[in-house]
């Protein structure tokens, strides 16, 4: 016989499988989280007096499906944390980049000195100004935004 403890362990049981991509102190986090929600519930339901067996199916039932609870939990971290751990060598490429194409704007718009290798060095301080004003400033903004609580946000 299932008892209304195995339920809601193994309904537990399925959300952790699902995030099983998540550092397992953040899985652990997120397990407690719902477990700790789960029983607010159930408690909620004894107090208007339903027996303990309608309070977890009820509780349970207000969550909803444990590997869809699982799967959206799962996305919205990966997406939260994708964007959040860039690689130097990732940001070093960006600006290469970046100063490549700044470059071949400046040459297109006509801006190079007409003794070019000699006065060039300003022509690429200028380049690579604008290139990191153009990489840094939004990956600055990136990082300001997902510093500031979820609350603080717009």
């Amino acid at each position: 016989m299932t008892t209304t403890s195995d339920l809601i362990e193994r309904y537990l049981k399925i959300v952790a499988a699902e995030l099983s991509n998540l550092p397992a102190a953040q899985r652990a986090d997120e397990i407690r989280e719902i477990r700790s929600h789960l029983e607010a519930l159930v408690a909620q339901a004894l107090q208007q007096g339903a027996d303990r067996s309608t309070a977890v199916t009820t509780a349970l039932a207000q969550f909803g499906s444990a590997d869809q609870l699982g799967r959206i939990l799962s996305t919205t971290w990966q997406r939260h944390h994708a964007t959040a751990h860039v690689a130097w060598w990732q940001l070093l490429l960006i600006y290469i980049v970046g100063v490549a194409v700044t470059l071949g704007m400046l040459v297109l718009i006509g801006d190079v000195p007409s003794n070019f290798p000699s006065n060039f060095l300003p022509v690429l301080y200028k380049a690579l100004w604008i290139a990191a004003l153009g990489v840094g400033t939004p990956m600055l903004a990136g990082y300001i935004q997902r510093r500031r609580p979820p609350a603080a946000r717009i």
